[in-house]
């Protein structure tokens, strides 16, 4: 027997939700795991009606995800902005030929002059859609969209931007009306190509896509570096940060992704989460919606750098060697420069970088420097005790002094001394003295 899907009852709180996985086939495209929205009810009689409602909504994004997957065109919700500006660019050329067309937005009675938005009662959405719907079918037709579903979410929007845009023009219409031909609406996105337009325009130029360059920065990594570990490893960490940015951002052809596009992918890094429950495998829009609702630590500095740092080389290489691009728009936005300059302020307040003056007296009251015990060969003999003497008087890196070798001392006066100063240049015999029996006991 099927049973029939049923509102979910939270356990905390009470209020029911609609849940539902989102199918893994479109999932790169919905952009996360569940489809998860309340309900905002208690009572179980007032959320049937409501979940039925969502899951037909679910249903047509789900179509509409396979839709686009397939090929075929799908009004996308970034194209409802750019329709609305566009159909409004239209009417607004029109006006400059035809001194009359602005009347048709306008409502005359007797000697009193009103904008068409006045007849209209901005409480009834439908009311609000048949004053725009003219409008929208034929902005559509002309982009060679159809008319979504009602239970589609982008049908909500699209009518309320077309309104929007209707309210604006019957405004300007009116400033005309009076004599005042300079009131103009803002249009910043009628310039901007639809989805599909994007699509086809990239494929018209053979624009390559991130994911396609990325491979390509790969095969030429392992061709200038060798199929080393230290490459593969390289290009599985430079790989997440792409990735990051696909699931952010879309695959992008390269031209498309610039300096704004950067500046927002650097933003939403600083949004992942890096501890959390269940995190391990989720998409990145996921894991931002994850952390805003349960509060969980987010990616620092360091980490956003080193990701944003990692995509950088992958548009270098672009630039360089491909030349599909005229600008690194991570570099050209300074977005390098001002995460360098950031993470240096931070290291230079960070307090807990170095020991305190009780934790280093713990470390030498230790029985190694009272002499009550002596590590043996196998224990890197003298190199324990020497060791952390040297770096406390250098502040020279462990890896820095670990290379040195027997060579590089000199015996003056039967006292062992380095050939080279220390590594950061510090003038200090005894400084030397300590390194050269270091070498010299090992």
């Amino acid at each position: 027997m099927t049973v029939m899907a049923q509102p979910w009852k939270h356990p905390v709180s009470g209020v029911f939700y609609f849940r539902r996985e989102v199918p893994e086939d479109i999932r790169g495209l919905i952009g996360k795991r569940e489809w998860k929205l309340s309900l905002k009810t208690k009572e179980l009689v007032q959320a049937r009606p409501r979940f039925a409602h969502e899951s037909a909504k679910c249903e047509q994004v789900f179509l509409n995800a396979r839709e686009q997957q397939a090929g075929r065109l799908v009004l996308q919700h970034s194209d409802v902005h750019k329709l609305a500006d566009r159909w409004s660019a239209e009417v607004i050329a029109e006006w400059e030929v035809d001194a009359e067309a602005p009347k048709d937005f306008l409502v005359f009675q007797g000697d009193e002059v009103l904008t068409a938005t006045d007849m209209v009662d901005v409480e009834d959405s439908d009311s609000c859609f048949k004053a725009v719907e003219v409008y929208i079918r034929s902005a559509l037709a002309k982009a060679m969209l159809p008319l979504p579903d009602r239970a589609d979410p982008v049908w909500e929007r699209l009518a309320q931007e077309f309104y929007r845009a209707w309210r604006d023009l019957c405004r300007v219409a009116l400033s005309r009306h009076k004599g005042n031909w300079r009131d103009m609406p803002v249009l910043e996105a009628a310039s901007q190509r639809l989805a599909h337009e994007n699509k086809a325009a990239s494929l018209a130029s053979n624009v390559p896509r991130l994911s396609q360059v990325f491979s390509n920065w790969s095969e030429d990594k392992l061709l200038n570096d060798g199929d080393t570990r230290s490459a593969r490893k390289t290009i599985s960490e430079f790989g997440s940060a792409v990735t990051r940015f696909i699931e952010l951002h879309r695959d992008l052809p390269v031209d498309q992704v610039n300096r704004i596009v950067c500046r927002d992918f650097r933003a939403n890094l600083f949004k992942i989460p890096t501890k959390g429950q269940g995190i391990r495998g989720m998409t990145a829009l996921a894991l931002i919606e994850k952390a805003a609702a349960e509060g969980l630590p987010t990616a620092e500095l360091a980490t956003v750098n080193k990701q944003l740092r990692a995509v950088s080389a992958v548009l270098g290489f672009t630039l360089q060697v491909l030349g599909v691009i005229h600008e690194n728009p991570i570099v050209a936005s300074g977005l390098i420069q001002r995460s360098k300059k950031a993470e240096r302020k931070q290291g230079a307040s960070d307090d807990d970088k170095g020991y305190t003056l009780p934790e280093l007296r713990q470390m030498f009251a230790s029985p190694l420097f009272r002499g009550e015990w002596k590590p043996t060969k196998a224990d890197l003999g003298q190199a324990l005790y020497w060791m952390p003497l040297i770096l406390a008087y250098t502040g020279a890196r462990r890896e820095e002094l670990a290379q040195l070798l027997v060579a590089d001392v000199k015996q003056e006066e039967g006292v062992c001394l380095l050939k080279r100063g220390c590594p950061h240049g510090l003038d200090m015999r005894v400084v030397q003295r300590c390194v050269g029996a270091l070498l010299c006991c090992n």
